[in-house]
């Protein structure tokens, strides 16, 4: 009989799971241009400055930014643009991170587009946010005059 070397097993260390990280929170939603790339990163972030460096550092280039804009919400500004540049998606190194959130705008009038479209998309988040807690203090204090 042929005895066999068993390994040894490799016993997994008790880690507390990562927490989920919220983004439907407040923050912003920002534009970074790639000129080696031509191309344009839309994404949110509470802090867009340091992502750009980081990101510049990751991508081995010197991202400009195109808009930062401030927004209640981060994941609906985001989408809201992902959904308007489906078209003009752009897939960038898959190992690293970010690299779905690439997209092809090159020339100037189409980054001048963006700025504005970025802006947009911040506007209708926003107002949403506003023009719902107007509508709640308003139904709010109609059931408080009818009960008083």
């Amino acid at each position: 009989m042929l005895l066999r070397k068993v390994s040894k097993p490799i016993l997994r260390q008790h880690r507390k799971p990562k927490a989920k990280r919220n983004d439907q929170v407040p923050g912003f939603i920002y534009a970074f241009y790639d000129r080696l790339d031509a191309s344009c990163k839309l994404g949110l972030s509470r802090y867009p400055v340091k992502r750009r460096y980081y990101l510049s550092l990751e991508y081995s280039s010197e991202l400009e930014v195109v808009a930062i804009a401030p927004i209640l919400n981060m994941v609906w500004g985001e989408k809201i643009l992902h959904n308007y540049y489906r078209r003009d998606r752009k897939y960038r190194h898959p190992s690293l991170n970010g690299y779905t959130e690439w997209f092809a705008i090159s020339s100037l009038p189409q980054r001048m587009q963006l700025r504005i479209a970025l802006w947009l998309a911040a506007i209708l988040v926003n107002s949403c946010y506003f023009v719902s807690a107007i509508g709640l203090i308003t139904l709010i204090a109609i059931v408080l005059t009818n009960v008083l």
